[in-house]
Order: C-alpha cells, then structure tokens, then sequence
C-alpha cells in the first residue's frame, strides 16, 4: 500500500543485486506487485557493490543526480556506494553516512510524503 501510495508521486526503480529469479518470488513472497516499478536493475546488470548498477540505472534517468533517493539496508552497498555518485540515500536503520534514517520501511511515507 505504501509503494502505491508513493509511485503517485515518485518515480519507483527497483535495484537489487539478487537474480531476476529469486527476485520475482520474494516480490511475490512478500506481495509486492512488480509492476508498481517503473524500472528494475537485477544482478544480471552488474554490480551494486562497485557501482556498476548504479550508474545503469542513472543512465536511464532524465533526474539531476541529487534528485534520487535510494533507499537500502546494507551500509556499504545501499549508502556509501550510492553517495559516493552523489545519490540521496535512506538507511533502514541508524547509519550516520546515510541523509535519512528510518526504523522501518513504513516511515518512507512521513519522510516522503
């Protein structure tokens, strides 16, 4: 309901080192609908680690840099790689490097909305 409620304002992308096949069942798993994402990078298009997905996906984008928000829980890979290109990041959970912090993916809507 909150992905819905934010794809009404917000451009949603889907980035995730996991493989396209296991990504559609823990999507399906947790009853998110794929189709709520504009696009979605998988392990198949590179490495998150290295920033390598990252900039994929900014390629498609017509936003300035700064105008993206990624939002993860894994300090290195979902904060520290996405800032050292200049994206907006969202830790779930306390992380100093990250611009925002959240307990749960829950308060994305006060923090977006």
């Amino acid at each position: 309901e909150i992905l819905a409620d934010l794809s009404e304002k917000y451009c949603l992308d889907l980035i995730t080192s996991t493989h396209s096949s296991l990504m559609y069942h823990k999507l399906e798993r947790i009853g998110i609908d794929i189709g709520i994402f504009n696009y979605v990078f998988t392990g198949e298009n590179g490495s998150k680690s290295d920033g390598g997905l990252f900039r994929e996906w900014l390629k498609l984008r017509d936003f300035n840099v700064n105008e993206h928000l990624y939002v993860g829980d894994n300090e290195k890979v979902d904060v520290d790689v996405p800032k050292s290109l200049g994206i907006k990041t969202c830790f779930i959970g306390d992380y100093e490097e990250a611009d925002f912090c959240v307990s749960n993916i829950m308060e994305l809507e006060e923090l977006l909305l």
